[in-house]
């Protein structure tokens, strides 16, 4: 990891942030407060994330998007990628294959064998990806996603509590149930 160019993108994040009047999340108030040059590269990692995972839709400048592309490309070059033979069978059903790590350092075979193995319609799914009724579905989703401020994946939208980024099972507990507990009583 540059750990350069990460202390770059958590500065521009942090002043950023300043600038639009936003309190720092934990992870980079911490790294911020024995200063940037001296936090680790696993502190800065953490800011950064933290950051990202809260920063509204803003414009971005070019320079703070190439450097973040070079930081997350060199994250997946240090990966490496992952292909079908780094998948388990699933232990309910051989045709589904488990595989747990970043969606990005996936091989792109692997996802057509993965869909191959679990018996989708290769025909079908080629056919499905070209149709316009297909694609105006998936810009309908992206525009949405774009008007409510969607800025990665996952993200999911409780009544109207925003959890964003994978969560474990126990924290999706706790996100349905604050949601039920703020929604109206007869929306819950």
């Amino acid at each position: 990891m540059d750990r350069k160019l990460l202390q770059y993108l958590v500065e521009y994040l942090v002043e950023e942030g300043k600038a639009h009047g936003c309190a720092l999340p934990p992870a980079a108030a911490d790294a911020a407060q024995g200063g940037l040059a001296s936090a680790s590269a696993e502190a800065l990692w953490l800011a950064f994330r933290s950051l990202v995972n809260v920063r509204p839709p803003w414009p971005a400048p070019g320079e703070f998007l190439a450097a973040q592309d070079e930081l997350l490309q060199g994250l997946i070059a240090e990966a490496g990628v992952a292909t079908l033979a780094d998948t388990t069978p699933s232990p309910t059903d051989p045709r589904l294959r488990l595989w747990r790590g970043d969606i990005t350092t996936l091989a792109a075979d692997a996802i057509v064998n993965a869909a191959k193995d679990a018996g989708l319609n290769m025909k079908k799914l080629a056919a499905d990806v070209k149709r316009k009724d297909v694609r105006a579905e998936v810009d309908a989703d992206i525009a949405e996603g774009q008007r409510i401020g969607v800025q990665g994946t996952p993200y999911f939208l409780i009544n109207n509590l925003v959890a964003r980024g994978a969560l474990s099972s126990d924290l999706f507990k706790e996100a349905i149930n604050m949601a039920l507990q703020a929604a109206p009583s007869g929306q819950k």
